[in-house]
């Protein structure tokens, strides 16, 4: 009797134990998620404000320098730059409903933007079941779903760090370009109103500064029409040769 009294008393104390074990365990779920998520939405916020600020950089760009300009270079007659479908290039400048559509897209894209990354994650479910069974197995696999979660949430932030760093890329590459562009675009502007619309009664000084111009123009609107990021939110592969592309033509100025 004595024995099994015994036996009853270390039983009930070991569930005691295992049952302490469990509440200790799902603790540390719960912190170690907790954690990766809170990284993970800070990435996530970051994330979504640089696409923000780059998206109205782009807006900025074009309803200024690029509006003025493409307003006076169209007047200038007889500019080829060795070009012959320099008209139709130019065209292509033009601020069309489209264009504004998806820049407006792109600057609120960042608040949805986590969904697409996370795939809809659910943080809470986890914990609750295994501390109502206050089961150490349980307890158990449910800490290692919650390091698998966490893995998938700090790799998440990395690829939000990544397009926070890329649309930053561009707009320091848009900042600098548009304050070379800027004071080009006014040039342009005095040579018209002193020595008119003929490019070939320009001076060699006059014809170089339209031609910087329009090669900056060029190089503006590559980067304002570059995709940062595919349609599920994943980066562009040509946003990061086009930026290598801008960047060596602005070196080689």
């Amino acid at each position: 009797m004595l024995i099994l009294t015994a036996f009853g008393i270390g039983k009930f104390i070991k569930a005691g134990f295992d049952a302490k074990k469990a509440d200790s365990i799902d603790s540390q779920s719960y912190d170690i998620i907790s954690k990766a998520k809170a990284i993970s939405e800070q990435a996530q916020e970051y994330c979504g404000v640089s696409l923000y600020v780059v998206g109205n950089k782009k807006m900025f760009v074009l309803g200024t320098t690029i509006k003025r300009f493409v307003k006076r270079f169209k007047k200038i007659k007889n500019f080829e730059m060795d070009n012959p479908i320099i008209n139709e290039e130019i065209d292509k400048f033009k601020i069309k409903n489209q264009k504004i559509y998806e820049l407006r897209e792109l600057r609120g894209y960042g608040s949805t933007i986590a969904l697409g990354l996370l795939g809809g994650l659910f943080f809470g479910g986890i914990i609750v079941g295994a501390r109502a069974r206050a089961n150490l197995d349980r307890a158990y696999a449910n800490l290692a779903e919650a390091e698998r979660i966490s893995e998938e949430l700090h790799a998440s932030a990395d690829v939000c760090s990544a397009i926070r760093r890329r649309s930053y890329l561009y707009l320091r590459l848009l900042i600098r370009l548009d304050s070379i562009f800027s004071p080009l675009v006014y040039q342009m502007e005095e040579i018209i109103k002193k020595y008119g619309r003929n490019y070939f009664k320009y001076s060699v000084e006059s014809q170089n500064n339209i031609i910087k111009a329009y090669v900056i123009a060029v190089a503006i609107k590559a980067a304002i029409d570059t995709p940062i990021l595919t349609s599920d939110g994943k980066l562009t592969k040509i946003s990061r040769l086009n930026a290598s592309l801008i960047q060596e033509k602005m070196e080689s100025k």
